[in-house]
């Protein structure tokens, strides 16, 4: 079903990402969170804390001390990685 005169015919614009596609994509993502861990590694920040991710780093300074927010970054690239990994295995079982 058209949902307005000039859609194209296929359906090409609505198939998700492949599971190469995804992986890449978090592994670029995973990367992007690693060097802002180094970034918070080599000049951490400090309280008070704003933005959206305030109260992350509220609680990773308060439990981890002055590093803590570098360690909570890290942390968020390794769960990124570990998806990247899974959606690749997912990838391989797809080609065979």
């Amino acid at each position: 079903m058209k949902l307005w005169r000039g859609q194209p015919d296929h359906n090409y614009w609505r198939v998700p990402f492949t599971a190469k596609e995804r992986a890449f994509a978090l592994l670029g993502l995973g990367a992007c969170f690693c060097l802002l861990a180094v970034s918070s590694w080599m000049s951490p920040p400090r309280p008070p804390f704003t933005g959206k991710w305030a109260w992350a780093h509220s609680w990773a300074y308060s439990r981890f001390g002055e590093s803590g927010v570098a360690w909570l970054e890290l942390g968020v690239a390794a769960l990124l990685f570990g998806m990247a990994g899974f959606s690749w295995l997912g990838h391989r079982k797809q080609r065979t």
